[in-house]
Formats: C-alpha cells, structure tokens, sequence
C-alpha cells in the first residue's frame, strides 16, 4: 500500500462530539482526520483515563494526535466517560396522546471490567432535544 501524503496543520479536522457505542452504552471520544489525503486510512483507536474536557491531562495528547493525522492517520482517541442517554418514545397515532407530567424515578445499573469511568453523564431527550439531567466525576 502507498503511503499517503502527509497534511498540513491547516488541514487536520477534528470531531470534538463523537460517541462510540459500546455494549448498549456510548464513549465520549474526539476524531482527527486529515482533510486533504485520500483513499482509505490506516486508523488508530486511542484510550485515555481522563475526562474528555480535561484538557491539562487529556488535551496533553492533542500534539500526539496531530502529528499522526499530519502524516496520514485517522486517530480517535476515546476518554474516560460514559455518557448515558435515557429516550421518548414516539406517540402512537392508533390510539391517545399521553403527557406525562410527573417526575419518574428510575435507575441505570453497568458493569465494567476494570473499574468505572472518570465521568458519568445522564441526559434525557425531550421533544425538543437533549438536556443533562447529571454529571459525575471522581475526584
């Protein structure tokens, strides 16, 4: 396979808002790709113990990421957190709308191999989008 040409800083994208699916669940992660360079690409899936918004330990890595995207890779770096979406369901045209007006407890259970994620963060869909219902994060 030919090598692809390497890209300029300029000329690196990344995907700030990229969520893996994993088991059901979804990992926050951030995208590099270089712009410019063409066919397929050797791709290499990176994870980080830190908090995607951390940038002191895991923007630390940003540098690392850039250089492989300007030489041709496609890099994901994947952090520690778990991000859980709890879903509406569409309204059945068969029969009545109901509208929920009360608050409806409910608790999310995962397991994990290796001990928990950094930052766990729940949001809830609306009719009008996405909210965050709760963030946590080990100190």
């Amino acid at each position: 396979m030919a090598e692809p040409a390497a890209a300029s800083e300029s000329n690196i994208r990344r995907h700030t808002d990229l969520e893996i699916p994993v088991e059901g669940e979804t990992v926050a992660a951030t995208r590099y790709e270089p712009v410019e360079v063409e066919g397929p690409l050797p791709a290499l899936l990176m994870y980080v113990p830190y908090p995607k918004d951390d940038m002191i330990t895991y923007g630390g890595y940003d540098p690392l990421n850039r250089y492989l995207s300007r030489n041709g890779y496609e890099v994901a770096v994947a952090a520690d957190e778990l991000a859980v979406t709890v879903g509406i369901e569409e309204a059945d045209d068969d029969g009545p709308v109901v509208q929920c007006i009360a608050e409806v407890e409910y608790r999310v259970t995962a397991t994990f191999a290796d001990g928990g994620p950094g930052t766990v963060t729940v949001t809830h869909e609306t009719n009008d989008g996405t909210e965050t219902a709760a963030t946590s994060s080990r100190n």
